[in-house]
């Protein structure tokens, strides 16, 4: 008689999906702030030390009718910058700081990975 043995096996596969950071500028026209903010924030994402980070970036007019709700929020406190990864957040107001914008989108996207 032939005997058939079962052999429990467990198979652990782990994906790892790069996900994206999202970059959101929150800024208005006519704002000095804003304009030093924004080059800033240009020679951040443009450094080789974020080259491996996949970036969305969206720039968002406050003053459009149709951002009301970030108007609120941010009418005297712009320019604003969310960096965002799935339930990871920083934020930076007012003056921005080349190095630390670096280093907050290097643990957002590190912090966020781990996670998965």
């Amino acid at each position: 008689m032939l005997a058939i043995k079962t052999i429990p096996r467990s198979i652990h596969i782990q994906a790892r999906f790069k996900s994206t950071v999202s970059l959101k500028f929150f800024t208005k026209k006519r704002c000095m702030l804003c304009t030093n903010a924004n080059e800033v924030l240009k020679q951040a994402i443009s450094s080789p030390e974020v080259d491996e980070v996949d970036l969305e970036f969206t720039k968002i007019d406050i003053m459009d009718p149709k951002n009301e709700r970030w108007f609120e929020k941010y009418c005297y406190d712009v320019p604003v910058l969310h960096i965002e990864k799935d339930q990871t957040v920083k934020k930076h107001m007012h003056y921005f700081d080349k190095s630390d914008l670096i280093s907050d989108i290097q643990e957002v996207s590190a912090k966020a990975e781990s996670n998965q």
